[in-house]
């Protein structure tokens, strides 16, 4: 491996660890996570009205608002690797990574990836 592949292992490693995702692009995020569950999302649903507890239960990473609203009281939500801590939070285009997906974590290592459709 050049020592551009051992960079991209070892970030790689980092973001599953909880490490910062901003500035990765869309093909570092779909190698880091071509393994992990995924759903897709229309980007008209970026309007600014679609909040995290819709995102969650959409995607199936909480069965329902009531389950996100409480994985969220209980500091166990993360957006692109940031903790959420309000349940009314809005997702827009500009959590979009790359302009093509969002990384969701529920509790230490459990991923999900919403690619943005449209």
């Amino acid at each position: 491996h050049d020592q551009t592949a051992l960079e991209r292992a070892e970030q790689a490693s980092q973001v599953l660890f909880g490490g910062e995702i901003s500035g990765l692009s869309a093909t570092d995020i779909l190698d880091i996570f071509a393994d992990v569950p995924s759903s897709t999302l229309p980007k008209s649903q970026l309007d600014g009205s679609y909040s995290i507890l819709d995102l969650l239960a959409d995607s199936g990473v909480a069965k329902s608002k009531g389950e996100g609203r409480r994985s969220i009281s209980e500091g166990g939500i993360y957006l692109n690797n940031q903790r959420v801590g309000d349940a009314n939070q809005v997702v827009t285009i500009s959590d979009v990574i790359d302009g093509q997906f969002i990384v969701l974590r529920k509790g230490r290592k459990n991923y999900h990836l919403v690619q943005i459709a449209g």
